[in-house]
Order: structure tokens, then sequence, then C-alpha cells
């Protein structure tokens, strides 16, 4: 502390520390996504807070931009499976609110289409992807 006020070191460790009480109030496998957390700080700090996070193990990172709850093992804490993560609702209410905002702010490039055709035209894609890795 300085003068009563956080370093950005503090800062960057309180950050951690509530964006983690946050994860631990949310049931385990539960996906995690940078614009849940933005009432914690500006998306660049929570971004980097969320980064440092998974770097030291703390809150596994699933894929970019999605962070997930650990799940408790008799060995520990470990990432849940993916799949368990991106199936759970959650997961579905996570990015349908990222998705939202990404039509808000004009990000994508193609004609908006309702999320739920999105993730049907996802499944398709999947589908097909591990039928070829089965042949």
């Amino acid at each position: 502390m300085v003068d009563g006020f956080l370093t950005k070191k503090g800062a960057m460790k309180s950050l951690a520390k509530r964006i983690m009480e946050y994860a631990e109030a949310a049931p385990e496998a539960t996906p995690i996504c940078p614009s849940a957390l933005l009432h914690l700080g500006k998306r660049g700090v929570v971004n980097q807070a969320l980064s440092r996070l998974a770097r030291s193990g703390q809150l596994p990172r699933i894929c970019q931009g999605v962070y997930v709850r650990p799940i408790e093992t008799r060995f520990g804490r470990c990432a849940p499976s993916i799949d368990k993560s991106l199936r759970s609702r959650a997961a579905q209410d996570a990015l349908a609110a990222d998705y939202a905002n990404m039509l808000a702010i004009g990000m994508l490039l193609r004609e908006d289409e309702p999320f739920g055709t999105l993730m049907q035209r996802c499944a398709l894609l999947e589908e097909r992807a591990n039928a070829a890795q089965a042949v």
C-alpha cells in the first residue's frame, strides 16, 4: 500500500482473489467468461488477472476467453472435461450472453442469427469432425 492506496500489484492480487471468490461460488465445472466479471474491473485488467490465474493453475482455461471452475477430486483440484463444461446450463448461459454482447457491438461480420441456431450449427460441425476422426 502507498498512502492508503493499493499498488498495481496489490490491486491485481485483490482482483484475482475476487475472481476466485466468484468462481468458487459457482458450481463445479462452470465456465467463466471475462464478460461475466466486468463488474470487478475493466476488460483488460480482468483479462490479465484471468491469464495469471490460469498460468498459476488456479483457474483452468479451456479455450480462448473461457475459464472453468476447477473440480475437487481425491487427488486435488483439476479441470473438468471440456465436454462437461460446455454442455452445462451455465456454459450455455455464458455463451449466450457473450454472443448477445458481440451482436450488440457489431463484432460479427455475418448477419445476426439466433443463438439457438448458432449452437445447432456448432453441434453439426462437432458431429462431422468426430465422424471424420473415427474413420
